[in-house]
């Protein structure tokens, strides 16, 4: 096949060479196109009649194709977009055999522009005789040298190397991104020091918009909402004019006009008012903002940087990115911290926002919007879809393009007009945001994804936004009209009523809810708004450990039609909790639930590690069975396959359950595939989960203030009371002996017993009997130790107590008096469980290790629990159980460690354990020092110890062969 193709090429090349040396003008850059380009991509496997292969950009019509004309623009777009199913994967352009573009700077800059504002890592440049790919994962500028990060061959080349050369070109290898192994591409593709355009575009919003609050900052009066909210519709309507200016709807260059204008701000003032509000109308211009008195110099760095021979070609920038940009900028605020003007993250969001992904959205909009049986316009115009906490909108845009979709479908047409596409945003898309800046960025996305759908407009341009707006409306779902909430919560938190939001939903509910609810933990929200969070769990019945998630995921039962359906993306930590089973529950009992996509990989939401489901429910049919689909596909590291991640083909497992089984059940493919060996073995009374064992209680260390003081390591003494250790923060310290405690860490852990003493130590400021030392006596008995602690309040960041005499407190004071007690720990991030048991005088890390002991503190006892920890069976069911972090690592906090079950021990079985237990812990010491032939004896000693102990454990989980070999399959898949 490819000798064939080889041939092909050969054939066209000679008739090219044979067009050129009789006359080198006769082949002009249309020739180049039509005549060979053309050629050449069909023998490479290219459709070209197919456009969701080939899209030849030259096509332009409509508006855009008179605007060129009007300003005697040449187009610069890329001649070609080389497909996978409509998704771009390649730019291609072409010149003419008389350019000289391997030496051109300005076409390398336009190429790499172009495919670098659409994340594309590579792109190509060909006469026919020549051929240039460059390299696009990096930020281009006009000064590169043309040949940086790229390579060139003839077509000569291509025909003497093909398996070389041809995989740039050759469709499979284009779709599916199998580039050859050169040494200039791959060294550059893999490079992790460059900076794609979604990290490189929200540097430079981040700081556009902190020299925009600063210039504003005096004219606000403190009011820090406002500074926000008025910065971001200034940089919305700059950005959204730039957009328009490439996309030919305005004159190019004008915004660089305001600037070289005396006033930027007051020139940018009068055309907003005299000519954008006319043209665009509601959704950007229409609100006047106060007489603002703006320097130029506030501006000039962001002008500069998106017009003057700027990278960002907003032309094919889709509007998805820029939604997804804003949801990380929308996770963000202007704040002044020490004196300064910063930006930070939002105190319910202190690791930021973490964008959805708009394939993520999309898969899941597709999966839930059933338009396929409405037959009439009216009947799709009658169709309402809420995002009930919008962000910029990425779900909405989706959305529209599924509409748009089904339209086109009842009209048998190729093409809809602007006026229809404003029809179905207007009638159709519903939002709801508590962040009056996410509504103003939504009314920006939404406006873009109009305006960028190259739609005939009727011209002149006039209030063509108009209406845009009325559905996405500043309100809280969550927060009802009935919350009686202190006057300071309730401006924040907005009770609202959605029927008085939508008017025209006022006697009907939503046909689809599509959505991300935001994941935040409770102790922030708590802090923020503790009686807000009261009513909450009342309205929602929930428990103290729910996430805000939660509540929207229950708020939307509400909220849909009874023949609805809703698709949400979840946190899945609440699949395998016992505070998540309540929520688990109402949803099997809703009698809705009909999908669960477990999305294994923890790469999809870039810059986070995180782990999600989605979850789909149709309330439109009884649905008896319920799909359990695991996705465990990986997008590579530019993130260019993404849109593949989320086809059916990639659904690793499929599970298929009786709705009936999900009820108090966890939620994850291990533990469906045990259930029924686990379920057996308990109800013959062999097993039990650890939680049912009224004796056992599993719980963490104290939680200090900040770990980076509190933690000490290298202690040494320094007299018979004070001790030298040294901080988290690498600062050498002294306190007294006596107000510290040895503590273990994740990392620190052995099996069975530390003959080491590997811990740290923690500054404990409590007696034995866990009461908190107050300030006047610490003075007293332990100043070196007052002192050092002083010195953490004035340099920490964490938050205090209200009581400034008590400012070192724990921020959780459980079991500080149980510090002599024997204890077993088992660290929290594993790769494998480990455990380790200690008769006293030791805490666990509150954030890296569980701390399990004994109601009766029976030694005994603990030791056999410490044996059957550190088996291979136990080990086995732990993963079963555990929930997933990175790098192969699994998460084992006490909601996860205390269903894994043990079995029911006899005193006889205890006693072999103690038995056991001692003689390993005794060889082991004994292997310390050792050495020769007697380390080579006792080693073996300590694994026939080890491996006989295992295998008593085992007889008593009683496990057949083939509940053996289900539980291995689980843990090794």
């Amino acid at each position: 096949m490819c000798q064939s193709k080889i041939e092909q090429i050969k054939l066209l090349r000679d008739r090219f060479y044979e067009i050129r040396k009789s006359n080198l003008y006769a082949i002009s850059e249309e020739k180049v196109r039509s005549g060979f380009l053309n050629k050449l991509l069909e023998i490479l496997g290219w459709d070209l009649s197919d456009i969701t292969e080939v899209v030849e950009e030259k096509h332009i019509q409509g508006i855009a194709r008179d605007r060129l004309r009007e300003i005697s623009s040449i187009h610069v777009k890329p001649d070609y977009i080389l497909c996978k199913n409509g998704v771009p994967r390649i730019y291609l352009d072409a010149k003419n055999i008389t350019e000289d573009f391997v030496n051109s700077k300005e076409a390398a800059f336009q190429i790499r522009s172009y495919a670098w504002s659409t994340n594309l890592p590579i792109s190509l440049i060909s006469n026919f005789e020549y051929f240039g790919i460059y390299n696009t994962t990096f930020k281009p500028n006009p000064n590169q040298a043309p040949d940086y990060k790229a390579i060139f061959f003839t077509i000569d080349d291509l025909i003497d190397n093909y398996s070389l050369y041809g995989p740039f070109m050759e469709k499979e290898s284009v779709q599916e991104y199998k580039w050859p192994s050169h040494l200039i591409l791959n060294e550059a593709l893999n490079n992790s020091g460059n900076k794609t355009l979604d990290e490189d575009f929200f540097e430079l919003l981040d700081n556009f918009r902190l020299q925009l609050g600063e210039a504003l900052l005096h004219q606000m009066s403190g009011n820090f909402q406002k500074l926000n909210y008025y910065v971001q519709i200034i940089i919305n309507r700059i950005l959204f004019i730039r957009i328009l200016e490439d996309l030919e709807l305005e004159t190019k260059g004008r915004l660089l006009n305001c600037l070289h204008s005396d006033n930027f701000w007051k020139k940018f003032t009068i055309d907003s008012v005299q000519d954008y509000e006319k043209k665009y109308d509601g959704a950007l211009f229409s609100e006047i903002l106060p007489r603002f008195n703006i320097d130029n110099r506030f501006f000039e760095e962001f002008i500069t940087s998106i017009t003057i021979e700027s990278p960002y070609k907003f032309d094919v920038i889709p509007t998805n990115f820029i939604s997804e940009i804003y949801d990380l900028y929308l996770g963000r605020e202007l704040i002044i911290e020490s004196g300064q003007l910063k930006i930070v993250n939002k105190p319910l969001s202190p690791e930021g926002a973490v964008p959805t992904p708009y394939y993520l959205a999309e898969s899941l909009v597709r999966e839930t919007l059933d338009l396929s049986e409405l037959k009439k316009e009216e009947d799709l115009l009658n169709i309402s879809v809420l995002d009930p906490c919008v962000g910029s909108g990425t779900f909405l845009i989706a959305a529209l393009e599924v509409f748009s979709e089904r339209l086109k479908e009842i009209r048998k047409s190729t093409s809809l007009n602007y006026e229809d596409i404003k029809r179905i945003t207007t009638k159709c898309l519903y939002a709801i945001d508590l962040d009056p800046t996410a509504i103003e960025v939504l009314k920006m996305t939404i406006s873009l994804k109009l305006l960028t759908g190259r739609y005939h407009i009727k011209e002149p341009l006039e209030r063509i936004l108009s209406d845009l707006a009325e559905n996405f409306k500043y309100g809280n779902t969550i927060v009802q009209n009935d919350a009686d909430i202190p006057i300071a919560e309730k401006n924040n938190q907005i009770p609202t009523d959605i029927s008085i939001l939508f008017p025209t939903m006022k006697d009907r509910k939503f046909d689809y809810i599509v959505t991300n609810p935001p994941y935040i933990e409770p102790k922030h929200f708590k802090k923020n708004w503790p009686e807000t969070w009261k009513y909450l769990k009342g309205k929602y019945s929930f428990t103290d450990k729910v996430d805000i998630s939660m509540f929207f995921l229950k708020r939307f039962f509400e909220l849909v039609q009874p023949n609805g359906r809703v698709s949400v993306i979840v946190q899945k930590r609440f699949f395998r909790t016992e505070y998540g089973k309540l929520m688990r529950n109402y949803i099997v009992n809703s009698n809705g639930l009909n999908r669960v996509i477990d999305f294994k990989s923890n790469k999809l939401f870039k810059h986070k590690l995180t782990y999600i489901a989605g979850i789909f429910l149709d309330f439109s049919k009884v649905n008896e069975f319920v799909t359990y689909d695991i996705n465990s596909f990986e997008v590579n590291s530019t993130y260019t396959n993404f849109d593949e991640c989320f086809s059916t083909i990639n659904i690793e497992r499929r599970i298929k359950l009786l709705n009936s089984e999900l009820e108090n059940k966890i939620w994850s493919a291990e533990f469906f595939a045990i259930q029924n060996l686990v379920a057996s073995k308990i109800k013959e009374n062999r097993l039990t989960p650890l939680k049912n064992i009224k004796r056992i209680n599993i719980g963490v260390g104290p939680q200090v203030l900040d770990s980076k003081f509190y933690f000490l390591s290298n202690a040494k003494d320094i007299g018979s009371e004070v001790i030298s250790a040294v901080n988290r923060r690498k600062e050498l310290v002294e306190v007294e002996k006596d107000v510290t405690r040895k503590v273990y860490r994740n990392e620190q852990v052995p099996q069975y017993i530390d003959f080491e003493q590997q811990g740290s130590l923690i500054v404990f400021p409590y007696t034995e009997s866990g009461e908190f030392i107050r300030k006047d006596i610490m003075d007293v008995q332990y100043p070196k130790t007052l002192e050092y602690l002083k010195f953490m309040d004035k340099h920490s960041t964490c938050a205090r107590v209200d009581d400034p005499d008590a400012f070192y407190r724990y921020t959780r004071e459980t079991k500080l008096d149980s510090y002599n007690r024997p204890k077993i720990f088992i660290p929290m991030t594993i790769l494998s469980v480990v455990a380790v048991f200690k008769e006293g005088d030791y805490f666990g890390d509150n954030s890296n290790i569980n701390t399990i002991m004994d109601k009766y503190d029976d030694i005994n006892y603990l030791k056999g629990l410490c044996c059957i920890f550190n088996s291979p069976i136990f080990n086995d069911f732990a993963l079963c159980y555990a929930g997933e972090a990175s790098g192969g690592y699994h998460k084992l906090n006490k909601q996860f460690l205390e269903n894994v079950p043990i079995p029911n021990l006899s005193q006889e079985n205890i006693d072999y354990f103690v038995d056991i237990f001692d003689k390993i812990t005794a060889t082991r010491l004994s292997l310390i020092g050792a050495f020769g032939s007697k380390k080579e004896y006792l080693e073996n000693e300590l694994n026939t110890y080890i491996y006989t102990c295992n295998n008593y454990i085992a007889q008593l989980y009683d496990l057949s062969d083939e509940d053996l070999e289900i539980l291995r399959s689980v843990v090794n898949d």
